[in-house]
């Protein structure tokens, strides 16, 4: 397969990826990030509202999560590691909505990564039974007969 080949194929399998969520893609040998109306839409957001740039994709980021996707990116650039991660996105509202995200990148003969698209999904696997363990956790120490210490000595 040459190198146009390799090209048009990559881009088949990325469209078909992406057909089952949203994306954003980044040719890497020009700096240029793109991210879907449809991923912007699904935060809240105009198309023209959200800058695409990697400083406006990372912005969105739960600032919990930045460092841990920022190094998973970076180690499938670099080391190609499997890009495989679940994170929080900033809504236009304020709060933050659970994705699973996918992503691959496409390396040159000289082992440069020049391309990598991401795609992504409302992950409800994690959102729902991260809402019930918070709602249960802070009612929980109003339903303890006592107050646990620190030592693992109870105090009633």
């Amino acid at each position: 397969m040459n190198a146009h080949q390799r090209q048009q194929h990559d881009e088949t399998r990325f469209c078909l990826a992406a057909s089952t969520g949203d994306i954003w893609e980044a040719d890497l040998t020009r700096g240029k990030l793109t991210l879907s109306a449809q991923f912007k839409r699904r935060l809240g957001f105009n198309a023209h509202e959200i800058g695409d740039t990697p400083e406006s994709w990372a912005k969105l980021l739960h600032p919990e999560d930045r460092d841990f996707v920022c190094e998973a990116f970076i180690g499938h650039l670099t080391k190609r590691t499997p890009y495989d991660v679940e994170y929080r996105k900033r809504t236009k509202s304020g709060d933050y909505r659970w994705f699973n995200a996918r992503g691959q990148a496409t390396w040159n003969e000289s082992g440069r990564a020049t391309f990598m698209a991401e795609w992504c999904t409302t992950s409800l696997r994690i959102a729902r039974p991260k809402r019930v363990c918070r709602r249960y956790f802070i009612f929980l120490p109003r339903r303890l007969p006592y107050r646990a210490s620190t030592t693992g000595a109870s105090s009633r």
